[in-house]
């Protein structure tokens, strides 16, 4: 009887073994850890002389005249508009315009030199943030095989699962790197929207989609 008992308890055991964990990949999508092989492509963005260029044109035009208001106090005697003089405090308002100004033009110089230099700090952020965002998508197309590899040699128990998640965490690092990348590319992209008058922006604006990845694209 007691053996009998034993038998039946032991029949009564299920057969299936309970279910390990399976962490998943980082970003959930299922995919096989081979991945086309195909060598490496980076599109060098638009021309930064040209780019340039184009930003410089869409500036608005300088105003050759550039109008000035004065307010003045006065005391003592004045010459009013019929001629006559009148003594005591006075005040006016004049409208001074320049047709030929030394310090002006000089002050146009500077003006004109602190523009290009931002629009040539942009054009630099821009493309070299361009072909950054590029590079690091095709290095986490790799890192995104190694990490699906990682996960199939822990589920066949030839490998622990630290393995696994020093992949996971390496995907998880990089695709932050791709969103600095990408902040980057928008940071400049809209100073330069910024210095175009509103008339010409449009234009710059589809120039520059051909190149700007959209957010949160990826390879």
């Amino acid at each position: 009887l007691v053996l009998a008992a034993v038998c039946s308890a032991c029949s009564a055991e299920p057969d299936e073994k309970p279910t390990p964990h399976r962490l998943p990949l980082f970003d959930g999508q299922p995919r096989s850890h081979l991945i086309t092989s195909q060598p490496l492509q980076i599109d060098p963005g638009p021309d930064a002389e040209e780019l340039f260029a184009r930003v410089m044109q869409c500036y608005p035009s300088p105003s050759l005249f550039r109008a000035e208001l004065h307010a003045e106090a006065r005391s003592g005697r004045v010459v009013q508009s019929d001629g006559s003089l009148s003594s005591g405090p006075g005040a006016s308002v004049i409208l001074r315009v320049p047709l030929w100004s030394a310090l002006e033009l000089d002050r146009e110089r500077e003006r004109e030199s602190a523009r290009r230099q931002k629009a040539a700090g942009s054009v630099g952020v821009y493309i070299g943030a361009l072909v950054e965002w590029r590079l690091a998508g095709r290095e986490l197309e790799l890192l995104r095989s190694i990490e699906r590899r990682a996960q199939e040699r822990v589920a066949l128990g030839v490998a622990e699962t630290a393995e696994q998640i020093a992949a996971v965490e390496r995907v998880a690092a990089l695709e932050r790197e791709r969103v600095q990348h990408l902040a980057k590319i928008t940071q400049a992209r809209l100073e330069m929207l910024g210095l175009c008058s509103s008339d010409k922006a449009e234009g710059l604006q589809t120039y520059m989609k051909r190149f700007t990845p959209i957010d949160g694209a990826r390879p």
